[in-house]
């Protein structure tokens, strides 16, 4: 059964603030949903890989390269959807009804009206990237942006909330229903459909799930007052989530027009499936620290802390994960989704480095948006659009390989990252040092592991052994290194992770 959900304050008075936690309570709160969130992501994941593994051997290049170009033109329609005010109702300290009601419909009207954007553009969109498919792909994507946009005021309380545990179970269920779609799509022949119908059916269970769990039920009334109240961060969250999509879509907008659907395919797979172990993990604590650092958003001192902590944290994971996606990547990819994606191996092993390199940026927007500085976000990805897009239009009209362009971006995202970081470290007072000293033995635990990982292929090659004794023994071999060297965080963090998961008897004492 459903946790019983709180009340929302009722009528038009004004909602209570987030409880002001000490920083232990705060601490086993925040650790507790990113508990839940890498419990049930990882577990999310498990059925979504399985799920994949199945479709990619079922589907061609072909069939990705439509269903992909179908999604990333939905992202952008989606961005342009009235999401940010959503966000803003987060960071307010203070929460009515009528605020919840104004920006529910404020966002669901969005969504017809941009679905209507996108009925009217699929076939034009169809017509220049030459594939007729995309039309009728789009429409169906627009239904699914509606039900989705529905869902967002109550999927927002439940994070203001920080019920995380509720959160990861509606994506648990979004998750199963996706991949049931997916696979019996791929199973039953119908292609590139195996790709556009998981994203439909998600939506529509994340959307029920939302409602279902909160008590949240929108009444018919909207007031202007309350949308110009959160307007400035609304509108600064649409501009940082419209430069940041171009940001990092804008290869999937410009790369089809010179390339193959096969040659697409393949890149679209590489990209996707590198990614995926860092999107369905660690990219989804963004919801658990966001509310968690706009409550420290007023005391620089432990929002430091937290931040560094968090990001010890995040490593602990994207270290070893992407460093194993890496070394294990060939034979692994065409053993497991089929020798009809061997040619993307060399792009999954840059993609994974991608998602490596962004471990230590991944808290960095969440902080910005937490202490008012979301137009900082804006900037930055405008100054990585700046530097891709030109990029990707020489590399597109030249002729370049999918392995060409993955480094491109690889080295694109290294030269933005420094500033990027950089700039929050200068707003809350951190440094470098301070990061560096709570990641050296990661560091070298995962250095290590890719030694290994190296060395043990070599190793097999040279005495003629079969390349998959090599694979496995070095990747054992380098997990049990790893485990080893990071015993002791390991144990800290468990340690931590029981106390935030041990039911209380009363909510955590006020420090006076």
């Amino acid at each position: 059964m459903p946790e019983t959900p709180p009340a929302i304050a009722p009528e038009i008075a004004p909602a209570a603030a987030p409880q002001a936690l000490p920083e232990s309570g705060l601490g086993l709160h925040v650790v507790a949903g990113a508990t839940w969130s890498v419990g049930g992501t990882l577990l999310r994941q498990a059925i979504i890989l399985a799920a994949a593994v199945i479709v990619a051997r079922l589907l061609t290049p072909a069939d990705y390269a439509i269903g992909g170009l179908a999604l990333s033109m939905m992202a952008l329609f989606n961005v342009l959807t009235a999401q940010g005010f959503a966000q803003a109702l987060i960071q307010r300290p203070e929460l009515t009804d009528l605020a919840c009601d104004s920006v529910f419909w404020l966002t669901s009207a969005a969504g017809v009206v941009v679905a209507g954007g996108v009925a009217l553009a699929a076939p034009i969109l169809a017509r220049f990237y030459q594939q007729p498919a995309l039309q009728t792909t789009l429409l169906w994507l627009a239904l699914g942006l509606v039900i989705g946009m529905i869902g967002t005021v109550p999927n927002t309380l439940l994070q203001r909330a920080m019920r995380f545990r509720a959160i990861n179970l509606i994506a648990l269920a979004a998750g199963v229903i996706s991949a049931g779609l997916g696979v019996a799509a791929a199973w039953l022949g119908h292609g590139y459909w195996a790709l556009i119908l998981p994203s439909i059916g998600s939506n529509l269970a994340v959307a029920l799930g939302a409602f279902w769990l909160t008590a949240y039920r929108p009444a018919l009334r909207f007031r202007w007052a309350e949308i110009r109240q959160i307007s400035a961060f609304g509108l600064a969250l649409l501009g940082s989530n419209l430069v940041q999509y171009f940001s990092d879509n804008s290869d999937y907008l410009i790369m089809p027009r010179f390339w193959t659907p096969t040659t697409f395919g393949h890149y679209y797979f590489a990209f996707e499936r590198a990614r995926q172990p860092f999107n369905l993990t660690v990219a989804q604590l963004g919801v658990v620290f966001f509310p968690a650092f706009s409550r420290l958003q007023g005391e620089r001192e432990r929002l430091r802390r937290a931040y560094l902590q968090s990001t010890e944290f995040i490593c602990l994971i994207v270290f070893p994960l992407h460093v194993l996606l890496i070394g294990l990547a060939d034979p692994l990819v065409p053993w497991l989704f089929g020798e009809q994606w061997r040619p993307a191996v060399p792009a999954f092993q840059l993609f994974a480095a991608y998602s490596f390199m962004r471990g230590l940026g991944t808290l960095v927007s969440p902080a910005l948006l937490a202490i008012n500085r979301a137009p900082a976000a804006l900037w930055f990805n405008l100054f990585r659009l700046v530097l891709t897009v030109p990029a990707l239009l020489v590399l597109g009209m030249t002729g370049a390989d999918v392995t060409t362009v993955a480094l491109v971006l690889l080295a694109v995202w290294m030269l933005q990252a420094p500033f990027y970081i950089g700039y929050l470290y200068r707003q809350i007072g951190l440094r470098w040092r301070e990061t560096w000293r709570g990641l050296r033995r990661l560091v070298l635990a995962t250095s290590l592991m890719a030694a290994i990982l190296v060395g043990s292929r070599w190793g097999a090659a040279a005495a003629g052994w079969p390349l998959w004794t090599g694979v496995a023994g070095g990747g054992l071999l380098s997990v049990l290194t790893f485990l080893t060297l990071t015993r002791s965080p390991i144990l800290e963090g468990m340690a931590f992770v029981r106390r935030a998961l041990r039911p209380a008897t009363s909510p955590p004492a006020s420090s006076s």
